[in-house]
């Protein structure tokens, strides 16, 4: 309680008193008839003077004091509005903040004309920075990251940190498109410089989604929109930027028709509309060594679809491994019809992720009565790039079962050697881009070192993609042990599969 309260409080107790005081006084001594009315009167205005006097003083205290209270409530209030609407770390504006901004835009355009643009930044990598350096460096660099943001912009733009590593930017009047891709291609530029951080030299990329806005659209359906053209950036490499078309839109919607599609038929008890198709493998004297699965789905609603689609579907909505088990059930049955051939079948990177990987696709191999030996197994360059522990353990136990492993699409450009003695694969296929490129002298005589290379480590060389006779014969004289392509097959169901093989070599080797 402050000065003011309590000696109101006192004076306020002592006015009281008096009046009480002198009213009963008063009273007493017009019933004893010693005074008259007009003399009591002149007694007790003094008295009555006073204490107005004195309640006057206390008003005039208590409002003083009140009217401090209420100036520190709106203070607190104002701090707390501001704090509201901003990034405790930054001091960026924070999501709410720009909501309000860009609603406040888009009135302004429906009235003036005109249009602006949002811009979705998400950092590359920032976690491993966070592990590398500390949270302390991690938050220094998100502070960085914001300066450079507002250094960049003009002050009618606005700057907001949406998320850990994600920043917003509201760009008012942007009359073009142009103008959004210089923006992006400026921030990149302003990003990717070395930030000395705490004695560090911490390097960042970002990702950036941007949108054109027009008076016409809606906040949330921007928001949504711009995150649909990140998120395609970061698929497209990262350190780059997407600008939003509608193209994007209907890719997504067609993943998620795929995904509720893809549920439904792996739930269903035969899972009809999956199959698989077989390409040959052939030996340089044209016999056959055996087949590669591909898997085919074709839908009434959505038509064919390729396993570059299903595959990275599965992948994020985690129905990677039932599409496996499917797969591989499959590569059972085919590796029972043709008890002579070998059965390559694709394994994702993300599967790696499972310790027990190795020992579940053996144990669904032998319960389908096949040996593990009549399966290769292909997996991806990239699962060699991103490589850990579990991912060389559980190569390590496939070849233990049985299996033999085969690395698909070599000489994309990740390619290491070093990786090939570490993981002890025994196949690696060509990717095709070797036959297509395979006219020019430089080209042949990479493939011609990339197939003794691998000789040298003890590796099968596959020719991947031999569409004609001439890339045969370059492929046959860089001395690949192995071809396909659809110069021998395409892609063909088991019905026909079964059909060529008795056609191309001897019955024998398909079972009925």
């Amino acid at each position: 309680m402050t000065f003011a309260k309590k000696l109101s409080s006192q004076l306020t107790m002592a006015s009281l008193a008096m009046i009480a005081l002198a009213t009963v006084a008063a009273t007493f001594v017009v019933k004893s008839g010693q005074m008259s009315v007009g003399e009591i009167f002149q007694f007790l205005w003094p008295i009555f003077l006073t204490s107005a006097v004195v309640i006057l003083l206390i008003m005039t205290l208590l409002y003083h004091d009140i009217s401090k209270i209420l100036e520190s409530l709106e203070a607190r209030e104002k701090v707390a509005k501001q704090a509201s609407l901003q990034d405790p770390l930054t001091g960026l504006s924070n999501r709410t903040l720009l909501v309000d901004r860009i609603e406040q835009s888009l009135r302004h355009m429906k009235r003036e004309g005109g249009r602006g643009a949002l811009l979705m930044i998400d950092l590359d990598g920032f976690k491993q920075i966070n592990d590398s350096f500390g949270h302390t460096t991690g938050d220094e660099l998100i502070k960085e990251v914001g300066q450079r943001l507002l250094w960049r912009l003009r002050e009618v733009d606005t700057v907001a940190r949406i998320g850990g590593d994600e920043f917003a930017i509201w760009l008012s009047d942007v009359p073009c498109t142009d103008g959004v891709e210089t923006v992006c291609r400026a921030i990149l530029k302003d990003l990717t410089e070395v930030c000395p951080i705490a004695d560090q030299q911490v390097y960042v990329s970002a990702s950036i989604g941007a949108i054109h806005a027009s008076a016409s659209d809606d906040v949330g359906d921007l928001f949504r929109k711009v995150d649909i053209a990140m998120y395609d950036a970061k698929a497209d490499g990262r350190g780059c930027h997407k600008v939003f078309t509608d193209g994007m839109d209907a890719e997504v919607k067609r993943r998620s028709l795929i995904e509720q599609k893809l549920r439904h038929t792996l739930e269903s008890e035969n899972g009809e509309a999956l199959a698989v198709h077989f390409q040959p493998l052939i030996n340089r004297d044209h016999s056959i060594l055996g087949v590669e699965l591909f898997l085919r789905w074709d839908d009434p609603e959505i038509g064919t679809i390729s396993p570059a689609e299903v595959i990275p579907v599965a992948e994020d909505c985690g129905l990677i491994d039932k599409v496996s088990q499917f797969v591989i059930d499959q590569a059972c049955s085919a590796a029972k019809r043709f008890p002579d051939l070998q059965i390559s079948v694709n394994l994702s990177p993300s599967q790696f992720r499972d310790e027990n990987l190795a020992w579940r696709i053996a144990d669904q191999v032998q319960r389908n009565g096949v040996r593990c030996e009549q399966i290769e197994l292909e997996i991806t360059e990239l699962l060699l790039l991103e490589h850990n522990k579990i991912c060389g353990q559980t190569l390590k136990q496939l070849r233990e079962a049985g299996f033999r492993i085969a690395l698909d699409d070599f000489g994309t450009g990740y390619s290491s050697l070093s990786h090939l003695h570490e993981f002890e694969v025994d196949t690696v296929k060509l990717d095709r881009a070797f036959m297509q490129s395979a006219k020019r002298d430089k080209s042949v005589a990479i493939l011609r070192a990339t197939v003794g290379l691998g000789h040298a480590i003890n590796l099968r060389v596959v020719a991947e993609g031999i569409e004609n006779p001439e890339q045969e014969q370059i492929a046959l004289n860089a001395g690949c042990d192995l071809f396909q392509g659809n110069h021998y097959a395409p892609p063909m169901a088991a019905r026909d599969l079964v059909e060529w093989v008795q056609k191309y070599q001897r019955p024998a080797a398909c079972v009925a």
